[in-house]
């Protein structure tokens, strides 16, 4: 997932008055809160009908969509026409608490899956690569996390400076 959005650390330290440690302490929180943002309210939109098309899925071949047809009116898979969802056991397992690391200049997102085929690189070439497509973001998602993150940041600095003690040499 690569967001096309820089923060300059340097520029918001000088223009803020806050130390550099308060200003990563900030930026720190600020990526964790998109981090979690994104997983409660953007990764649930990869398992909508259209979804394929907002993210630009791989297309599933001929073969994939009888075989998943034919589990649905087996009762096996849920929705014939959400390239991500058979059983429903991989949304479920992505939906979890993630475990979230965030750093001053980004933030990694582990969600576990128990399905083998949620890679980011798929075993066989002409499989999608699940885990690539699960992490996209559209252009208004890129913008929407933007502006979080651009409320968040003062917020946050604000609270950071508040904390951070100063010690003044006599």
């Amino acid at each position: 997932m690569i967001f096309l959005f820089e923060i300059d650390r340097k520029s918001i330290a000088e223009s803020s008055g806050a130390s550099k440690r308060a200003v990563d302490r900030a930026l720190k929180r600020m990526w964790e809160e998109v981090g979690k943002y994104w997983q409660e309210h953007m990764l649930p939109r990869h398992f909508e009908r259209g979804a394929a098309g907002r993210y630009g899925y791989q297309p599933r071949s001929k073969k994939h969509k009888q075989r998943k047809a034919r589990s649905f009116r087996k009762g096996v898979a849920q929705a014939p026409d959400i390239d991500l969802l058979m059983t429903g056991r991989s949304r479920a397992d992505l939906s979890r608490p993630a475990a979230i690391r965030a750093y001053p200049t980004r933030f990694s997102l582990t969600m576990r899956a128990d399905r083998s085929y949620f890679s980011m690189r798929p075993y066989k070439s002409r499989h999608p690569a699940m885990g690539e497509e699960v992490t996209r973001v559209t252009p208004q998602e890129n913008a929407e996390l933007a502006r979080l993150a651009q409320e968040r940041l003062p917020i946050l600095l604000e609270e950071e400076n508040s904390r951070t003690r100063t010690r003044k040499r006599l």
